[in-house]
């Protein structure tokens, strides 16, 4: 999974999709696997597919702070407000102090219907 990292650092993501790919055949419940191919997915502006991955890493480590940050803007980019809503107030818990999950979050709260 190193060399998908390198890779995707390097915008090379459909040689990263390809080792993040194999990883999650091999073990399709890996939190990490599935985050790092979502995260490659969501670089690619791919969100769909992001949004898949990211899923599949939250449920399996809810606690994953980057993997339910970046699920919840996925939702946000993709416009399912409320799911969005839900992971990033669960980001928001996770670490307080995150800038950006508060401001994604701050700016649902404000278009949220009373």
């Amino acid at each position: 999974m190193a060399v998908g990292i390198l890779f995707g650092e390097f915008n090379e993501y459909d040689r990263a999709l390809q080792l993040f790919g194999r990883a999650v055949e091999l073990d399709p419940e890996s939190s990490e696997a599935n985050y790092d191919l979502g995260l490659t997915y969501s670089r690619k502006k791919d969100y769909r597919l992001a949004r898949r991955y990211l899923a599949t890493a939250v449920r399996a480590r809810p606690n994953f702070f980057e993997a339910v940050a970046l699920y919840g803007t996925v939702l946000y980019l993709l416009r399912d407000d409320e799911p969005a809503r839900e992971a990033l107030r669960h980001a928001h818990e996770l670490r307080i102090e995150d800038r950006a999950v508060t401001n994604i979050l701050t700016e649902l709260e404000r278009s949220q219907p009373r």
